[in-house]
């Protein structure tokens, strides 16, 4: 495997700091933090809790603005963005998977996997086709019409994580995705995003405390008290990740 340096990272981050509150209250969240982040990998953000982990994830995927520091993505330094500006950015670039799904219970499955279509202009038709495929290819086209009161943890996240995936975005940020699963599908969660996510032109990156999903990490970075500790590179094969025709269904 050639090296990977700074500059083929996708993203880079240096002298991180966030505190929240003022005076007295203030809380440091994160502490001049430098990370690389590169394509082509899955990157787990891990540590107890507190340590900082969903704020750096926060920043990276253009939600938060840090007190101090420098952020970049894609060859763009969010802190110089405005406010529509960094919206416009995580529409085309940024998807994101979360530990409660935030499926509109109202829409069935494919429906919201074509939410971040329609809203960027797309025609219904056209988003809706593309939500199907997306979904057939996730082992989940039977149950396109399903709305999610009628769909199992597992199921939820796979819709959710075809919704993350639909506008093919470079970076893909997950907020705790396998927490609220079960071992078993909470291992083909983190199978599915390993095999459908991670590509040599997008970086995934997974906040988690789940110590049963850290053998998919390509790198693992280790937060305490704001700061990287240090960052751990795969020394062993990757899983061994079943052909997704053949996973059951969580």
């Amino acid at each position: 495997m050639v090296a990977q340096t700074p500059n083929d990272a996708l993203v880079r981050c240096r002298n991180l700091a966030h505190e929240y509150g003022e005076g007295e209250a203030r809380v440091f969240a994160l502490r001049g933090l430098d990370l690389d982040i590169y394509a082509g990998q899955l990157t787990l953000l891990v540590g107890p809790s507190g340590c900082g982990k969903t704020t750096l994830l926060s920043i990276i995927a253009g939600i938060l603005r840090a007190s101090h520091g420098d952020v970049t993505v894609l060859d763009t330094a969010l802190q110089t963005l405005s406010g529509s500006e960094k919206t416009e950015f995580r529409r085309k670039n940024v998807g994101f998977v979360f530990q409660q799904y935030n499926l509109l219970p109202e829409l069935t499955a494919v429906e919201n996997v074509a939410v971040p279509l329609i809203v960027a202009g797309e025609r219904r038709s056209v988003a809706l086709a593309r939500g199907r495929e997306l979904l057939a290819s996730l082992n989940m086209g039977h149950r396109a019409n399903a709305r999610p009161q009628k769909l199992s943890g597992g199921e939820q996240q796979r819709v959710a994580i075809a919704r993350a995936l639909v506008h093919h975005p470079r970076l893909l940020v997950c907020d705790e995705p396998t927490s609220a699963l079960d071992e078993r599908t909470g291992h083909a969660i983190m199978e599915l995003l390993y095999g459908v996510a991670v590509d040599p032109e997008r970086a995934v990156l997974v906040v988690t405390h789940d110590s049963r999903v850290f053998a998919f990490g390509d790198r693992t970075a280790y937060l305490n008290d704001g700061q990287v500790v240090r960052v751990e590179a795969r020394t062993g094969p990757r899983p061994a990740i079943a052909p997704l025709a053949k996973q059951p269904t969580p």
